[in-house]
């Protein structure tokens, strides 16, 4: 344990415990423990009594769909039939389990260590049923070997008491947000990104969240800790809204005061303001991870073995292009824009890539980043394609013209086939090999595609938007899409991302999903979808405080906060701080974002971004601190002698610092209040959530005595002694 992870709020206790009181309290260590083995009894008492185990519903599924085979082995993209029969044997195969440790976290070596020395070994050398079963293995692309992958059935997991073991360790650790469930191949975007810590990051379609994460984790990579707080910007944005409020979740798990999360449509996502001129934000980095068919993630999801069909992945194209065309628009000169799907159909890849950068007059080129990540096995981009003209994958066409001329005129004004669906003309010069295609027989993975885009054109001739001087009626809708005056159209309708069938299904959690199916869901083939009638944007305002008003200064001191310092990194940037109602003088909860975030918060209207989320949550009054000094001042109405003074009011008005910030706060707290403790103290805390000072040793029973906030860390050295 770190000391930044060791953070532990003090409160002095008031009295022994009573007969109400049986035994000692839970400790929030154990609180977490039980909650996750509660979720996963809930899950598993659902199946019970409906019947309907994962097993079942999937194993009835005939992983068979002739129209997909005849699609894609009319695409040649194997090469030859002994590969076509191991791509095939591959897909139709459960998909193996994989998490990653979050790179950022203080405690990454350590998990990383445990998984590598204790965990490893005791699952090496077992049998199941007579056969042998492999222990789980570092994926050897990933950095820092933090990603590690299980060949395991379910049943291993459920029945052998080691794997069980490592099964409640890995629910406990993603629970507090050291390890991530998250697909392989999903883990790729972020890590080609290239993403530094000064960067301003679009995530156009991030829900469920876990390439945010890694993208969070880049920004924080400048310390070896969270305590810092990067310069630079993300803005996650979700489509729908249940699914972003699944994106601030898992967000959640690694606090940023960095993070922005907005819910527009991404194909007409609207301009940002930075000031009041109208400067307008462009990012350096956006990631376009869009909605898709899902075909490559059969392995994990095989209802879509039932639902697959052409018109999935043509449906979705043209939303597809919108969306990279639009992110095209919203980037720097010399920035990179990662697209990607986790579809196989070229239709909804390379096609898409082809016609964006055809219609980028040159500004933008394909990134050779073939010498990435060397040890990923991978195949290059398709320059040749055909495009199913029906459902069934029965007619395939070669070029739009020839299709064309086949339509009669009611055809031709029906048909939703259009021509960027084709390979283009001059396809070798757009160098399409450069993107990644991923196969599940290569490395055991699910299907994936990715493309790194950049923006080549000079910065002196990059077009700077400006806030036009008078906006349409169109601008202050809650929808938050763009107004036309800033040279974009009108929507016509909104895709959503829906879920697939399984996304609601009740599902066995095992090792297969130790985050209680928070890993990676597909961004499937959209059904339309509206708000509900009169749905209307709601969202507490974001407001920033006076950081000289007196209840401002009354709320840090009590949090032992240095909030002026001859060293200007150990004050806390109070500017910053801003509360989620529309007075800035009632603090009830206190949250802190750095100053790109302030800017995009101050400068634009939250309803028109639709921002649900933003910056980090560092403090919170204390429950019943207002309820004490009431009953204080009815005492005093009442002419018991009591007399309310202002020290009084301080003194009852208390916060405490959130875990959450526990990293981010520590390097601003006044020394005084960073109480130093060893292993006996941190026993005491283990076994009480809230003991009494009389329980510990001098010079802690001492400290403890004085009422106040105080953070406690733990030297290495004192826990490494007890490893």
């Amino acid at each position: 344990m770190d000391s930044t992870e060791a953070g532990t709020e003090l409160r002095e206790g008031d009295g022994e415990p009573t007969s109400e009181q049986p035994g000692p309290p839970i400790s929030n260590a154990q609180k977490k423990r039980d909650r996750a083995a509660a979720k996963l009894e809930k899950h598993k008492s659902k199946k019970a009594k409906s019947g309907k185990r994962e097993e079942q519903w999937t194993g009835d599924i005939d992983r068979q769909n002739p129209a997909f085979e005849r699609y894609y082995k009319a695409q040649g993209v194997f090469a030859d039939e002994n590969e076509w029969n191991e791509f095939m044997s591959s897909i139709k195969t459960d998909l193996p389990t994989t998490f990653r440790v979050t790179g950022s976290k203080v405690s990454a070596k350590d998990v990383n260590d445990i998984i590598q020395n204790v965990h490893v070994p005791n699952l090496t050398g077992l049998e199941y049923e007579g056969a042998k079963v492999d222990p789980p293995k570092a994926i050897p692309w990933y950095p820092g070997k933090l990603a590690w992958q299980f060949n395991v059935h379910k049943n291993v997991v459920r029945k052998v008491p080691q794997f069980k073991k490592m099964q409640s360790f890995l629910v406990y650790e993603t629970e507090v947000g050291n390890i991530c469930r998250q697909e392989a191949v999903s883990m790729l975007p972020p890590l080609v990104l290239d993403i530094e810590p000064h960067h301003k990051v679009l995530d156009m379609c991030a829900a469920p969240g876990s390439k945010t994460s890694q993208i969070l984790e880049a920004l924080h990579s400048s310390s070896s800790d969270a305590s810092s707080s990067p310069p630079g910007l993300i803005i996650a944005n979700d489509n729908d809204y249940k699914r972003a409020g699944l994106l601030v979740h898992q967000s959640s798990r690694l606090p940023s005061p960095a993070l922005i999360v907005t819910n527009v449509d991404a194909s007409y996502y609207p301009n940002i303001w930075l000031d009041a001129a109208g400067t307008v934000l462009n990012f350096d980095r956006i990631l376009c991870d869009v909605p898709c068919s899902g075909d490559g993630t059969l392995r994990k999801n095989p209802i879509i073995w039932r639902q697959w069909g052409t018109a999935s992945g043509n449906g979705l194209h043209n939303l597809q292009l919108r969306i990279l065309q639009r992110a095209m628009k919203m980037l720097v000169p010399g920035g990179r824009i990662v697209y990607s799907t986790c579809s196989i159909n070229p239709i909804e890849n390379e096609a898409v890539v082809a016609a964006a950068l055809k219609s980028a007059n040159g500004e933008y080129h394909l990134v050779d980043i073939s010498s990435r990540l060397p040890e990923l096995v991978r195949k290059p981009g398709i320059s040749e394609w055909k495009v199913s003209v029906d459902k069934e994958a029965q007619n395939l066409a070669t070029s739009y013209s020839s299709y064309w001329e086949s339509l009669s005129d009611s055809q031709k004004r029906d048909t939703k086939i259009t021509e960027s669906m084709f390979p283009p003309s001059d396809a070798a010069s757009l160098h399409l090999e450069r993107c990644w295609r991923i196969y599940p027989h290569l490395q055991n993975t699910g299907g994936f595609f990715v493309a790194v885009l950049e923006h080549t054109a000079p910065a002196t001739t990059a077009l700077q938007r400006k806030k036009p001087l008078k906006r349409s009626a169109a601008e202050a809708e809650v929808r938050g899409t763009p107004d036309p005056a800033d040279g974009y159209p009108a929507p016509g309708h909104l895709a959503k991302k829906p879920r697939l069938e399984s996304e609601t299904k009740e599902v066995d959690v095992e090792m297969t999903d130790a985050s209680e199916m928070e890993g990676d869901a597909p961004k499937v083939a959209p059904e339309e979808k509206k708000q509900p009638k009169g749905w209307v944007y709601k969202e507490d305002p974001y407001t920033y405080v006076d950081p000289d008003h007196p209840n401002v200064q009354r709320c840090l001191a009590n949090l032992r906060i240095q909030i002026t310092a001859s060293n200007k990194e150990s004050a806390l940037p109070a500017h910053n701080l801003f509360v989620r109602n529309s007075d800035p003088t009632i603090l009830r909860s206190v949250y802190l974002s750095n100053d790109i975030v302030k800017a995009v918060l101050t400068a634009n209207e939250p309803s028109r971004l639709r921002i649900i989320s933003a910056g980090l949550k560092i403090a919170t009054k204390q429950e019943g601190s207002g309820r004490a000094l009431a009953k204080l001042k009815q005492k005093e109405a009442a002419g018991d002698g009591a007399v309310v003074t202002s020290e009084d009011a301080e003194v009852f008005q208390k916060y405490r610092v959130l875990n959450d910030a526990v990293a981010l706060i520590l390097p601003y707290m006044k020394p005084e209040h960073i109480i130093h403790g060893d292993m006996g103290v941190l026993k005491v805390f283990v076994r009480r959530t809230y003991p009494l000072a009389k329980e510990f040793e001098e010079p802690y029973k001492g400290t403890f005595e004085a009422c106040g906030e105080y953070l406690m860390t733990v030297p290495r050295d004192e826990v490494d002694r007890y490893s």
